[in-house]
């Protein structure tokens, strides 16, 4: 119980909520553990329950019609997901998977409910918290229809150090998921491929480097920001003011 109050005040979305309110909440939540790879649900599965991450990482994903994997996000310790359920989402339109292993908390729908019923402070931010996301996504399909396969790259690399990201000793930016060749192009909206040949040139140019675990770290954030679709993005997270406890790359 304390573990998962020391979660909750440290999530974007619970955080700074009175402790009256973050108590129930997480008597509400319940705990489970998945293996790297496994599905937390999967588009069309009943949309009975919201989750919240305690440690490890969540990929959210779509499938087009041609099958592809269209990544909407790369969730980490705190993210809560799942909350569309509470919008009369019956089935779910998205698929959930992990990318490491990952502690996970599920509340039921019909709790969750309860406890927003008369919090309009919680209600609010469930609210802002799903603004936040539509505003991300908007941004990220505007740059796959306009911005270069480089510059969808180097948007998604920023994007992930700025979440994810850890300050190493000689000022690198570790992001600290792992992720694929094809994971990371479907989150930039291009072939895998394409995003490998991107990827190389940035590390032959010394913007990025592979280290001895396989995690990516930037090396030099300047040349990679003058992206206007990261600027886009970066001043649509700072406006729904997001709250994380990670490395910042600033």
């Amino acid at each position: 119980m304390p573990n998962k109050v020391w979660y909750l005040e440290r999530s974007r979305l619970f955080g700074g909520l009175p402790a009256s309110d973050i108590h129930p909440l997480a008597q509400a939540f319940r705990e489970r553990d998945f293996d790297a790879g496994a599905t937390i649900f999967m588009a069309g599965d009943s949309g009975d329950a919201v989750y919240l991450l305690k440690t490890g990482f969540v990929r959210l994903y779509r499938l087009s019609e041609e099958g592809r994997e269209v990544t909407l996000a790369i969730l980490g310790p705190g993210d809560v997901f799942g909350e569309l359920a509470l919008f009369d989402e019956k089935e779910r339109v998205t698929n959930a998977c992990t990318m490491s292993a990952a502690h996970v908390c599920a509340a039921s729908v019909a709790q969750f409910m309860t406890l927003m019923r008369g919090n309009y402070l919680l209600t609010y931010r469930v609210a802002r918290e799903m603004a936040r996301r539509r505003d991300e996504a908007e941004t990220r399909i505007a740059g796959t229809t306009f911005a270069s396969a480089r510059a969808r790259v180097a948007t998604v690399l920023l994007t992930l150090a700025e979440q994810h990201g850890s300050r190493l000793a000689d000022g690198a930016i570790c992001i600290c998921v792992r992720f694929s060749h094809l994971q990371l192009a479907s989150f930039a909206g291009t072939a895998r491929e394409t995003a490998t040949v991107e990827l190389s040139r940035m590390q032959r140019e010394g913007l990025i480097r592979t280290e001895s675990d396989r995690s990516l770290s930037l090396l030099d954030l300047e040349r990679l920001k003058p992206s206007p679709l990261y600027r886009a993005f970066r001043l649509s997270s700072e406006q729904q003011a997001p709250m994380r406890n990670t490395g910042q790359i600033g």
